[in-house]
């Protein structure tokens, strides 16, 4: 009996992360070269559900809708969507009204 094989599908979401500051290559001895950033990991990324609770409850649709519009920063690793911790707490700030 042949085995059919189902076709992978693609992420349809259309997101795209900013990944300027992930382009920093190091040199040969670590340093970062002049003019490049490097992003330091000193929490876990968050996935949609976790950072929609760290911004006050935000369901987890409304997160990824963000994201895709560009509205709040995002990285795509691989098929999946992540946040930085530190990336959504600079973001909040920013938008604080006193």
């Amino acid at each position: 009996m042949a085995q059919t094989t189902r076709p992978r599908r693609r992420a349809q979401n259309g997101i795209r992360a900013d990944t300027s500051a992930l382009r920093g290559a190091t040199t040969a001895h670590g340093e970062v070269p002049a003019g490049t950033s490097r992003v330091l990991l000193d929490r876990p990324l968050l996935t949609a559900d976790q950072a929609g609770a760290l911004l006050g409850g935000i369901p987890r649709f409304t997160v990824l809708q963000m994201a895709r519009d560009g509205r709040l920063p995002c990285l795509r690793v691989g098929k999946h969507v992540r946040f930085c911790p530190a990336e959504l707490e600079e973001w909040l700030t920013q938008r604080r009204v006193l």
